[in-house]
């Protein structure tokens, strides 16, 4: 089965926001546009638009307390066991985003590497709880929500 990883970069500057959301949403990583956003977050080509997702980032994390800004989390499959597709990256993605619904996120699904990936970004801050999101935010929830999809795909007759 494939992993999970929080990468660690504090992304606590505006420009580590906008920086971070332009690498994800590089149209040559992503040849198939296989991306969506939560229902806090207009329906948009992310590709052509990253620029306003990251501005209404910003505009959520304005006069709030927070140490980190975002959190960026990637999924990577194992290509020899869980054969993914674009429409299990593009499933897991919207189940990844669904954990949490409170706060802004959207995800790209990178097949330009040696092993399809998804990044995951979530706003830590919401515009309907007062607790960050790194309040609650569980990794190995999202892992044990991943494992537990691809197994029923690669399970299903």
């Amino acid at each position: 089965m494939g992993f999970i990883k929080e990468v660690k970069e504090p992304y606590n500057q505006e420009s580590d926001v906008i920086a971070l959301i332009h690498y994800i949403c590089n149209k040559s990583k992503c040849p198939h546009s296989c991306a969506n956003v939560n229902w806090l977050l207009p329906r948009c080509n992310l590709f052509s638009n990253w620029d306003y997702i990251a501005d209404l980032f910003l505009s959520v994390q304005y006069c709030r307390n927070f140490n980190r800004r975002l959190y960026h989390i990637v999924y990577s499959f194992d290509n020899l066991l869980d054969r993914p597709n674009l429409q299990m990256a593009f499933n897991l993605g919207n189940r990844m985003l669904s954990a949490y619904k409170p706060y802004q996120s959207f995800f790209v699904v990178h097949e330009t590497s040696k092993h399809m990936h998804l990044h995951i970004v979530y706003n830590n801050i919401s515009i309907f709880k007062q607790a960050n999101l790194s309040e609650v935010l569980n990794i190995k929830y999202l892992h044990s929500l991943a494992e537990d999809y691809i197994y029923s795909c690669i399970c299903r007759p």
